[in-house]
C-alpha cells in the first residue's frame, strides 16, 4: 500500500489545524504536513453529515411521541 507524502517537503507526517479563511463564515480544519504546515486538505468543522443524522433521529423521537 503506497503511503501518503507531503508534495512539499515529502514528510508522511499529518496534522489537523483549526484555522479561519477569510470571506468564509465557518472554522475549517486544514489537513497538513506536521513537517512543514503545507496542507494538503480542508475538511469542514462541523460535520453536515453527522448534524443531518443527529436531526433525523430527533424528528424520528418527535414522531414516536405524537403517535
Amino acid at each position: 500500500m503506497a503511503i501518503s507524502k507531503c508534495i512539499k517537503c515529502d514528510s508522511s507526517q499529518f496534522e489537523l489545524k483549526q484555522a479561519s479563511i477569510s470571506g468564509c463564515r465557518f472554522i475549517m480544519n486544514f489537513v497538513q504536513c506536521s513537517h512543514c504546515g503545507g496542507v494538503v486538505g480542508v475538511i469542514e468543522t462541523d460535520h453536515l453529515g453527522l448534524k443531518l443524522e443527529n436531526l433525523a433521529k430527533e424528528v424520528d423521537q418527535i414522531k414516536r411521541r405524537i403517535r
